[in-house]
């Protein structure tokens, strides 16, 4: 007997990423009042977010539709008015941008990608640097020659423990990642409901790839202020009837983002085809 299939279940949610009780608590009722979303999740911890979207698959859970709300950096945008009017450089857009209580570094999916693939080329050239100081001990003449390629040798596998280490917590990082963006719908669509959300490309297209790698879809920000106070046009837009009549003080912003294939780039096989290099 051939044994049945768990049906999926797929929701729109609304994730209140605030901690300010005020704030959280004007977000959840801008979301509670439509009523095509079926659930509001309320986090400012982006660690138990990120571990409870993980396991909605498994739950027979996905996301179809998504809203992350929380605002943007004020400080932000007032050092960007300032900087302008006083004719300074303009400021590092990566400490400032941010969806509640949820930074850049929380989010910065692919600067982890970027950071793993680094360490395991220097892995890589310390375990050839270990093999030539292992070469070099072997034909040591001398005590002094034997005792500072020992230090060397040291030295070496210390690096190797310490980078081993990063690597791993990297990898555990990228498969939380990777569990998340398999709990969103095939095609899903995400809409941020911050200001300057899509100011920054990178802060834009780390949320967008964090979320969507796996399956693709679409994600829809302002680079500018966001400004509402009852339930805005990019819920409209997230279910799939999309007005561009919004109150900004910007633009409106899309990416869409094209399923990833199996290895997304970090777990490379034997004959992988996923375009991003040869096999690690």
């Amino acid at each position: 007997m051939a044994e049945k299939t768990a049906k999926t279940k797929e929701v729109t949610i609304a994730v209140v990423m605030e901690s300010d009780p005020k704030e959280k608590e004007k977000m959840v009722k801008i979301a509670s009042y439509n009523e095509q979303i079926d659930f509001v999740l309320q986090s400012d911890n982006p660690e138990k977010f990120y571990a409870y979207a993980a396991n909605l698959k498994k739950r027979g859970i996905r996301v179809k539709g998504m809203l992350l709300m929380g605002h943007g950096s004020t400080t932000y945008f007032y050092e960007r008015w300032w900087n302008y009017l006083s004719g300074k450089s303009k400021i590092d857009e990566k400490l400032r941008h941010k969806i509640g209580n949820f930074g850049y570094k929380d989010l910065d999916y692919n600067g982890l990608i970027k950071d793993h693939q680094r360490n395991q080329k220097r892995l890589k050239e310390i375990r050839s640097d270990l093999s030539q100081c292992n070469e070099a001990l072997g034909k040591a003449k001398t005590d002094a020659e034997k005792k500072r390629l020992m230090d060397d040798k040291k030295d070496f596998m210390e690096q190797m423990d310490r980078y081993k280490e990063m690597i791993t917590v990297q990898e555990n990082r990228l498969k939380l990642f990777d569990d998340v963006s398999d709990s969103m719908a095939p095609g899903a669509r995400i809409g941020l409901f911050n200001c300057y959300g899509a100011e920054d490309t990178s802060f834009f297209n780390n949320v967008a790839d964090l979320f969507l790698h796996k399956h693709g879809g679409e994600i829809c920000g302002t680079d500018g202020l966001f400004i509402t106070i009852k339930t805005h046009p990019l819920v409209e837009w997230v279910f799939g009837t999309f007005s561009t009549d919004v109150t900004t003080t910007g633009n409106w912003q899309q990416k869409t983002v094209t399923p990833a294939t199996h290895c997304n780039g970090h777990n490379h096989k034997p004959g992988c085809t996923c375009g991003w290099g040869g096999p690690r």
